[in-house]
């Protein structure tokens, strides 16, 4: 809603006060004349009263408008609040993603079946242990695995599996686990898996 502005609220009082004045001004003076002050004081406060009552309106919608338009400011500040908390909260889910170690196998070179390489492709591991599940002894162990690093180790047979237990830069457990043929490589978890309910690093035939 639009509201008329102070000018125009000026000019009106202006024009108010020349139009009483030219219509009853000869009697405030008549008054003032007689020394009739009480009579003088009722005119000049029925003179005032609606002048008055006009700029307290004008006063009113003008607080209200600017309420409405703190409500408004502040709606928008609450929205962009949220927008803000949802963009942080995604983002540090995907540091926190990113942060996880996750290691991948391929083999070391064509028809050479049995030398595999483990990369990191995640977050920095720490930690590492590669187990046969198949024998239930450990292949190779690493103090820690850097993103984009990788080591090579040697496969026992075909149909053998092999668990990587490994810890992320927050110190969280996790397992990967792959089945390994004649240069064929199928992982058995859906990437890393968190290590909890008891389990350790002892080799667990699955």
């Amino acid at each position: 809603m639009k509201y008329p502005n102070i000018l125009v609220i000026g000019g009106l009082s202006i024009v108010y006060i020349a139009v009483i004045l030219f219509l009853r001004g000869n009697d405030a003076c008549e008054l003032l004349r007689a020394g009739n002050l009480n009579e003088l004081g009722d005119f000049l406060a029925g003179f005032f009263t609606p002048l008055a009552f006009g700029w307290l309106v004008y006063g009113y919608l003008l607080q209200s408008k600017e309420l409405r338009l703190q409500r408004e400011e502040l709606a928008l500040t609450r929205d962009q609040l949220g927008k803000q908390t949802e963009l942080l909260q995604e983002q540090v889910t995907e540091d926190l993603r990113n942060a996880i170690p996750r290691l991948t196998l391929r083999i070391a070179s064509p028809g050479n079946w049995w030398d595999w390489i483990v990369e990191n492709k995640g977050g920095d591991a720490k930690d590492i242990k590669l187990l046969n599940l198949n024998e239930e002894q450990p292949v190779d162990e690493r103090n820690s695995l850097a993103r984009g690093e990788s080591f090579r180790f040697t496969v026992k047979g075909p149909n053998h599996r092999y668990e990587a237990h490994f810890s992320s830069e927050h110190s969280e457990r996790f397992r990967q686990c792959w089945e390994i043929g004649e240069g064929k490589c199928k992982e058995i978890t859906n990437g890393p898996e968190t290590l909890g309910n008891g389990r350790n690093d002892s080799a667990t035939k699955n």
